[in-house]
């Protein structure tokens, strides 16, 4: 996530890595054209976590941070229409569409057959529309309706966590 003032991985209060550090970089370039109050979301892919993104597979990536949503000064996540302007303005590799058109209840399994699990982690799913995140009781903050992640059987297949090891970068094309 980043905003006008940081930038930081799934939670304000996630801890350093000097993966990251390629990511405050990236920010600080962005930074000045993030409107107060507002959040870009993405997946930060420089380092590797369980799949090599490289040219020689085949898989490098757009860039290293690839983006998904922004949110308001109302905490509205944007229409995917202008959530692209924005990330033109800014210079954002947005993801790559896989699907757009209506919703059904068997589509992540039907985009999960699209992808190779050896080449692919996974994919993230939104929604076209824009969508106020969740502030009333019950599931706020825990449950987002309109974002979700699938990530492949087996996603993990290394006996320790990458932050415990050397920094591998992912190779990009950009």
């Amino acid at each position: 996530t980043m905003t006008s003032e940081r930038t930081y991985p799934r939670s304000p209060d996630g801890r350093y890595h000097p993966s990251r550090d390629l990511m405050k970089a990236y920010h600080a370039q962005r930074a000045v054209g993030i409107p107060r109050d507002w959040r870009i979301c993405g997946e930060y892919a420089h380092a590797l976590h369980s799949v090599p993104y490289t040219i020689a597979s085949g898989n490098p990536l757009a860039d290293i941070f690839l983006g998904f949503a922004i949110f308001d000064e109302e905490n509205i996540m944007m229409d995917w229409g202008n959530t692209l302007e924005m990330f033109e303005l800014l210079d954002i590799t947005p993801v790559p569409v896989l699907y757009a058109g209506l919703w059904f209840d068997d589509l992540p399994d039907v985009i999960g057959k699209m992808i190779d699990p050896a080449r692919q982690e996974g994919f993230v799913v939104r929604l076209a529309e824009g969508e106020p995140y969740p502030n009333g009781p019950g599931d706020a903050g825990r449950f987002f309706k309109g974002v979700a992640k699938w990530v492949r059987k087996g996603h993990v297949q290394t006996n320790k966590h990458w932050m415990s090891g050397p920094v591998i970068p992912n190779e990009t094309v950009s």
